[in-house]
């Protein structure tokens, strides 16, 4: 079974065609893609014994990210011996843990600005939980995990480093840079799900291969050993590590660029494309889209509140058709509406000129040199806007 979030609402993929769950149900599930993993099991039971009616042609420009809203999003890194040890790491003895912000999780095909960094990129196969549970044997972990999904790990190398300590998390939730689709495949769809291919290539050269039997903590032994710790929550995701071939690691080190197109693609699930394009700084939204032409939409800079489209003019169309954009944020702003919520931004919170280089040795890696300060444009805060497609 493949689950998809098209436009916003949940489906099921055959084939190349989708059929609307809540329309097929009678509305016994809804349309949001997030809230069917409180009720998986109960899900799979009704897809199992139910007779889905001829789906509709879909564009794949519309698919969004099949876990949108994780309570929780777990990452792993250095779970691939052969990235440890390009990265000058030894193998870890247990996962090691850090998050990405739920901000950043954008869909299977998207346009991501590229910040004022080096920003690298990382394929990896995501599991997301089915049913919550803490303290579960890695015997049973599979029945915990609803299905697998394709993402990537996209990191600022330059932010990661620029503190005394590394910025994982900060650097890996810039809007964005946790692309995940194109679907959720349910595990009873694999062969073996411990055993699958991933790849990605920028321009059509491939520069990460391997396969996900080559996992230090397999998805099993991270169920368990998470849960160990805290309890996991349906809908939770797990990143769970890149295989080597990252651009940090390359000599000389390489990083994405301005129209850059980074493919990934992992077997049994399917394929993401991210087009990258120069940071905008010039107070206008870059409209998404895949093998679209760029759009703009000019913001006010001086606005004390950016308004959805159709709010005070055309009408606002149905809610299940929303749109996420980026834009800049002035830092006097004093709060932005994000999908329905309000989200405060304390004026004081700004970026400086620029940071102070900071060096971080670590002895015989990759990592050990000095890394140059991040500059960044003051009130270069990043926000999110909902816009309603008419």
């Amino acid at each position: 079974m493949r689950i998809a979030n098209l436009s916003g609402r949940l489906t099921l993929v055959t084939d190349d065609t989708a059929v609307d769950v809540a329309e097929v149900s009678d509305g016994r599930f809804g349309p949001d893609v997030q809230s069917v993993y409180d009720r998986f099991d109960e899900f799979r039971d009704w897809a199992a014994v139910t007779m889905l009616p001829a789906g509709e042609r879909f564009d794949p420009a519309e698919l969004r990210s099949p876990a949108p809203a994780p309570r929780q999003l777990f990452a792993i890194g250095l779970n691939y011996r052969a990235h440890a040890d390009e990265s000058g790491f030894a193998a870890p003895r247990s996962p090691a843990v850090f998050t990405k912000f739920v901000s950043s999780i954008a869909g299977p095909c998207s346009q991501v600005e590229l910040p004022d960094g080096d920003i690298d990129w990382e394929i990896e196969l995501v599991a997301v939980i089915g049913k919550a549970g803490y303290r579960i044997d890695e015997e049973i972990a599979w029945s915990h995990v609803a299905g697998l999904t394709a993402g990537q790990d996209i990191s600022d190398r330059r932010l990661q480093m620029v503190g005394s300590v590394p910025q994982f998390s900060l650097a890996k939730s810039y809007p964005g840079f946790t692309p995940m689709g194109p679907w959720l495949v349910t595990v009873d769809e694999f062969d073996n799900p411990d055993d699958l291919e991933l790849s990605c290539a920028i321009n059509g050269e491939q520069m990460q291969k391997g396969r996900t039997s080559e996992l230090i903590f397999s998805v099993p032994a991270l169920v368990a050993q998470l849960s160990a710790v805290l309890p996991l929550l349906p809908g939770d995701v797990i990143f769970t590590g890149t295989p080597a071939g990252v651009g940090l690691a390359r000599n000389p080190q390489r990083y994405l660029q301005d129209g850059a197109v980074l493919t990934s693609n992992i077997e049994g699930i399917g394929d993401l494309r991210q087009v990258f394009v120069a940071g905008n700084r010039n107070g206008q939204v870059e409209l998404p889209g895949c093998d679209r032409p760029r759009r703009r939409l000019a913001i006010p800079a001086t606005a004390g509140r950016v308004r959805r489209h159709g709010e005070g003019g055309g009408p606002a169309d149905d809610l299940r058709q929303q749109q996420a954009l980026r834009f800049r944020v002035p830092a006097d702003m004093p709060g932005i509406r994000q999908h329905r919520r309000v989200s405060r931004m304390h004026p004081s919170f700004d970026w400086a000129d620029s940071f102070r280089t900071e060096t971080f040795l670590r002895s015989g890696n990759q990592f050990g040199k000095v890394h140059p300060g991040l500059v960044a444009a003051q009130g270069g805060l990043y926000g999110r806007v909902t816009r309603l497609r008419s």
